[in-house]
């Protein structure tokens, strides 16, 4: 994957390693950034790990996405 794409495994780790805040909504640790676009880059992101969200367009709902709840929040 980092041939195709270099440095991807370094961002993927700091995603890995980036400490998000609680859902405000139902208090659950299982939240992620929310990234509009769906490039093959981005896809791979979302696909390594959970902290990554990629939504179509932005939402007005928040920067942060519930994945136990499945709300937005900021």
């Amino acid at each position: 994957m980092d041939r195709e794409y270099p440095g991807i495994a370094r961002v993927i780790l700091q995603f890995e390693h980036a400490r998000l805040p609680r859902c405000r909504v139902c208090g659950s640790r299982e939240t992620a950034e929310v990234y509009v676009g769906t490039t093959q880059r981005s896809q791979q992101i979302a696909f390594a790990t959970s902290k990554v969200h990629l939504i179509a367009r932005n939402p007005a709902e928040g920067k942060y996405y519930c994945h136990a709840c499945g709300q937005y929040f900021n």
